[in-house]
């Protein structure tokens, strides 16, 4: 007997409904949300709210910062699926870090150092943005094999950008395991290779609007 299963997501982003500009700094709110239901076991609501900020320290230099935080009406299932039908649904997690570092921009280049999310430079073109926050965050051969930085967890890494001409390309190196807890063990500024590993991701690309990534893991 085949069992056919419906489910609609009607999601509803309205971006940037406060934007405040002061002296060199930025901030930004982002709210997105997604009322989800597939006509027979009911519904639920999933919400996440995303807030940015950016400080300008001068000469190139800026302190970036933004957090997630995530909200649903129920935890259960709507489908018996890894990766469901959502972009944004995760367990309820109050307040979690995206991005808290420095960032210097030199020329054609930009070197980040703090903490980061994976999905704030890879796999978020286009073509691929169907996976980035998704349950699986991104396509679910790595983040269900690795515990990467993943939405909605971050770690502590170092991401390198350059562009020359057409050519756009992106080095990052990051602890192995993202975490999003503020203290405790399993802290967001965690910094252990010797338990969570080193994940090291390389992007090559003629045109960035493409996105088609070239990944190489150390």
């Amino acid at each position: 007997m085949i069992v056919k299963r419906f489910v609609l997501c009607a999601a509803v982003v309205m971006v940037t409904f406060t934007n405040h500009y002061l002296a060199a700094q930025d901030f930004n709110l982002t709210y997105t949300t997604e009322f989800q239901t597939d006509f027979r076991k009911g519904a639920k609501w999933v919400n996440l709210l995303r807030t940015d900020f950016l400080q300008s320290l001068g000469n190139s230099v800026n302190i970036e910062v933004a957090s997630i935080s995530v909200a649903r009406t129920s935890d259960k299932k709507l489908v018996d699926d890894l990766q469901v039908y959502s972009n944004i649904e995760e367990e309820n997690l109050p307040l979690a870090l995206a991005i808290l570092g420095i960032n210097w921009h030199v020329g054609a280049s930009s070197l980040f150092v703090g903490i980061r999310n994976l999905n704030e430079d890879y796999f978020n073109s286009p073509c691929t943005s169907l996976f980035t926050n998704s349950s699986c965050g991104i396509f679910p051969t790595l983040s269900a094999n690795y515990p990467i930085a993943n939405y909605p967890v971050a770690s502590v890494g170092m991401d390198y950008k350059l562009k020359l001409g057409n050519w756009h390309m992106e080095t990052s190196i990051y602890n192995g395991t993202g975490y999003n807890m503020f203290v405790g063990k399993e802290n967001v500024f965690r910094f252990c290779p010797k338990t969570d590993g080193i994940l090291s991701i390389t992007l090559l690309n003629p045109n960035r609007s493409l996105g088609f990534p070239s990944v190489v893991w150390q």
